[in-house]
């Protein structure tokens, strides 16, 4: 991914009107001045039928090195109880699936967040993110 401020991520979601949730695996913005080397994940729940106030399941890493001068692999475990989030094959987060019970859309992006990372230096552009290959696949029942 380039080194701008801009956000890269991979992350699903899905919006209906009862319900909108999302399961961010990574957001990074490598060439942010304070958030450089810092790993976003998240797991919101803006709607939900019984649900009164939103739900924001944020959890940050700090990262060694910059996210965007080495190859990574990202993955989820989605289970029926249990979200569990993985960087180069070591769980690096777990949490309890209590909203994501529906399909959700798989999406890989760079997009700028005024609001949250301000917008990328345009020396910084254009960036790259590259992405080597994407799979998934559905654990079968024993």
């Amino acid at each position: 991914m380039g080194n701008s401020a801009g956000t890269s991520a991979f992350w699903f979601y899905h919006n209906e009107p009862e319900r909108w949730t999302e399961i961010d695996i990574f957001e990074l913005a490598p060439g942010h001045p304070k958030y450089g080397r810092t790993l976003f994940t998240n797991a919101p729940v803006f709607r939900y039928p019984g649900l009164s106030a939103p739900l924001d399941h944020k959890q940050e890493f700090s990262l060694q090195e910059n996210p965007s001068t080495t190859w990574h692999t990202w993955a989820l475990q989605w289970d029926a109880d249990l979200l569990t989030y993985f960087l180069d094959g070591k769980p690096l987060r777990s949490l309890a699936n209590t909203h994501w019970k529906t399909p959700l859309r798989l999406i890989l992006d760079t997009e700028t967040q005024p609001d949250w990372m301000g917008l990328p230096d345009p020396a910084t552009l254009p960036a790259t993110f590259v992405i080597d290959y994407v799979r998934t696949w559905q654990a079968v029942s024993p």
